[in-house]
C-alpha cells in the first residue's frame, strides 16, 4: 500500500479589477491531501482526503483588506473546504464528498 501526503500553496496579487483604477488584489490557497488508502486489488481502489483553505481581500479604489474606515468597506474572505474521493473498480469510476464554508 502506497500512501501519501503532498501539499501545494498559491500566492497571487495583482491589479486586475477591470475599470477600477488602483484595486488591488491578494489571494492565498494552501492545500493539503492525503492518500490513505491505496489497494488496486478492491473494489475501492485509492482513497484520499484534501483540505484547503483560502484568505484574500482587495485594497484600493474604494475598498480597504483592514476594515471599515475612509479607505472604504472591508473587502475580504476566508473560507476552506474539505473533500474525500474514493476511486473504485480499478480507477474506472470515482466518487468526490465534500464541501466547504465561508
Amino acid at each position: 500500500m502506497e500512501s501519501g501526503r503532498s501539499s501545494a500553496t498559491s500566492t497571487r496579487w495583482g491589479r486586475d479589477a477591470l475599470g477600477v483604477s488602483g484595486r488591488t488584489r491578494y489571494h492565498t490557497d494552501d492545500s493539503v491531501q492525503y492518500k490513505y488508502y491505496d489497494h488496486p486489488e478492491s473494489f475501492i481502489s485509492k482513497a484520499a482526503v484534501s483540505l484547503t483553505g483560502d484568505a484574500g481581500c482587495e485594497s484600493g479604489g474604494g475598498v480597504s483588506c483592514f476594515g471599515n474606515g475612509k479607505g472604504g468597506p472591508k473587502q475580504s474572505f476566508l473560507g476552506f473546504m474539505i473533500y474525500n474521493r474514493l476511486w473504485l473498480h480499478k480507477d474506472l469510476y470515482a466518487v468526490t464528498l465534500g464541501g466547504g464554508a465561508n
